[in-house]
């Protein structure tokens, strides 16, 4: 299970450094970044972010089997998919991919707010795809790597999430009254 009641799922967007291929990227120790969102089942989820996962869960009946591969006829919008996700609050660390080798060449962000995708959308994951290259193969379930150990590894939480002092925020709120008080000293502001 996730970090949030009902995140079962992740949502991994893999990008690799200055476009490397993915076989330089693995030969680099910051080669690739995954952004990394939880999924969580909602029948509240509507809108863009509900069509746009439907979109994307019908090109996955395309490619339910191990090892099969289809060209896309649709557009699905990554935009559209990361839905309202505050893109601001998150947590980094350089990791390793959570697949074989689990190469420690990642920079990981994990986002702290879920996305809400229709409940429908969320079950249909472990019942369509396979584990295997066979349309009877089992399901593909349980995909996930056990939790790792943190090996000296530093996790970042963005200014969103981390702690802020008394002294911090009485020095934000100031800042906008200096503001206003230096341009009005100007004459920018009209009478």
């Amino acid at each position: 299970m996730g970090i949030f009641p009902g995140s079962t799922r992740q949502f991994h967007i893999v990008h690799t450094r200055n476009n490397m291929s993915m076989l330089d990227a693995l030969d680099d120790p910051q080669g690739i970044a995954v952004l990394a969102f939880f999924v969580q089942a909602s029948d509240s989820a509507k809108g863009k972010t509900a069509k746009a996962w439907e979109s994307f869960s019908k090109n996955l009946e395309r490619i339910a089997k191990m090892g099969s591969d289809s060209d896309i006829k649709s557009t699905v919008s990554v935009q559209d998919l990361m839905g309202s996700t505050n893109l601001a609050r998150y947590y980094r660390y350089s990791g390793s991919l959570t697949t074989p080798n689990c190469n420690e060449v990642v920079i990981w962000t994990v986002f702290a707010d879920p996305i809400l995708v229709p409940s429908k959308v969320v079950a249909f994951f472990p019942l369509d795809l396979r584990s295997t290259d066979s349309s009877v193969g089992p399901h593909l379930t349980n995909n996930f790597r056990p939790l790792q150990k943190l090996h000296n590894r530093t996790v970042e939480a963005s200014a969103l999430l981390k702690p802020r002092s008394t002294a911090s925020r009485a020095s934000q709120t100031a800042a906008p009254i200096l503001f206003f008080l230096s341009i009005s000293a100007l004459g920018v502001l009209p009478i």
